[in-house]
């Protein structure tokens, strides 16, 4: 794949060479060129690095777990992390990156979040307990989502998709298991709507929900569906991850999960460095997005990092982009599954979204990759 990608950049090189001599607007193609040189130098170093620590990968796999595995190896290899500090999901989603959000309140239902990481000062400015176990996060999951969406661009660690929003953290899985029951769920939804003042249509109501995990099977009570609408009627964006229950075959549908199948949820999907659709990522006839999925660094507990992977860490790259949407074109209404323009935010996020092939959805990618 690397190989691909290199005798690609070369034949964008030579393609550039050849306009350069025939252009009027020579600045513009030196500085395209200038980019794809950077761009194969980087190739070149990210090839050597694991070059490096293949050899020793390969030694201790068997010994060590799969969570020692992977910090070793990012201890060793800057995983497309550009300027020190944007991981290559948000690059990848955030094409001229800038502090942007600012205004946008998000909450982020899992299994709570650390403030206390250096990269989240301030950026929490409220947490609720749905479980009755207590505010704090127990397993790094939400503190992880939260610092994908709104890390802030400080210099150091690593930053958001939309650095300059806030984050609610909302309690709803509780344990190492992150076990979580259906009338945690509905009560978080009930409190990230009304916000920390209790009171509904007010400035600090969340503009949207974030909801990394998933149910398979069964439909939920119809509690949970009367809570996802009444978000929804009040013009908060829902978003959630489609599972991890993928078998690797793009022409087959995986099992209903829920959150993301009701109609009112943007569903999310996975993909990897290249583009290509994650193996694990569901496919769906209500899969709405793709986002970067693996190789995923952002914040955890303790102050540290970690690399995890799934379509929850796909899930909070489309929640940030949708807070760039709203703190650019303002609250517009939340739209439906099969809008596209700019009258809806669905439309956006449709209508921007990078596509795979020639269709305009597929249940493997939705209407494509998230964009902004």
């Amino acid at each position: 794949m690397l190989k691909d990608i290199k005798s690609g950049a070369k034949a964008y090189r030579k393609y550039l060479r050849h306009e350069l001599k025939n252009s009027d607007d020579k600045s513009a193609i030196r500085e395209e060129l200038s980019n794809v040189r950077a761009f194969l130098d980087g190739l070149r170093e990210f090839k050597h690095d694991f070059k490096e620590v293949k050899h020793d990968i390969r030694k201790v796999k068997n010994k060590w777990s799969e969570t020692e595995v992977r910090d070793f190896i990012l201890s060793h290899i800057n995983l497309g992390v550009r300027d020190g500090e944007i991981p290559w999901g948000v690059d990848r989603v955030v094409r001229d990156y800038e502090v942007g959000g600012e205004g946008v309140q998000i909450a982020v239902l899992d299994t709570g979040i650390d403030p206390s990481h250096p990269d989240l000062a301030g950026k929490v400015t409220w947490v609720y307990d749905a479980t009755g176990t207590g505010v704090k996060d127990e397993t790094g999951h939400g503190t992880h989502v939260a610092g994908t969406i709104a890390a802030s661009y400080n210099g150091f660690g690593v930053a958001g998709v939309a650095s300059g929003a806030e984050i609610y953290g909302i309690k709803v899985l509780a344990g190492r298991d992150m076990v979580g029951e259906y009338q945690w769920f509905a009560d978080g939804i009930y409190a990230a709507v009304y916000g920390p003042d209790g009171i509904l249509g007010t400035k600090d109501d969340a503009d949207v929900i974030s909801m990394s995990f998933d149910s398979q099977g069964e439909l939920p009570p119809s509690y949970v569906y009367d809570a996802i609408k009444f978000a929804y009627d009040n013009g908060v964006v829902l978003v959630a991850a489609a599972g991890n229950g993928g078998d690797g075959d793009i022409t087959t549908l995986e099992g209903d999960t829920w959150p993301a199948a009701y109609s009112e949820v943007i569903a999310v999907g996975s993909t990897d460095m290249y583009d290509r659709v994650s193996t694990f990522s569901n496919t769906a006839p209500y899969l709405e997005l793709v986002a970067p999925g693996e190789f995923i660094v952002s914040t955890f507990l303790n102050g540290s990092y970690a690399m995890w992977a799934g379509t929850s860490m796909a899930t909070p790259h489309v929640s940030g982009v949708v807070a760039l949407l709203i703190a650019e074109y303002g609250h517009l209404p939340v739209g439906g599954f099969y809008d596209m323009g700019d009258a809806t935010i669905r439309g956006l996020l449709h209508s921007m979204a990078y596509q795979f092939g020639t269709s305009a959805w597929t249940a493997y990618s939705g209407y494509g990759l998230v964009q902004y």
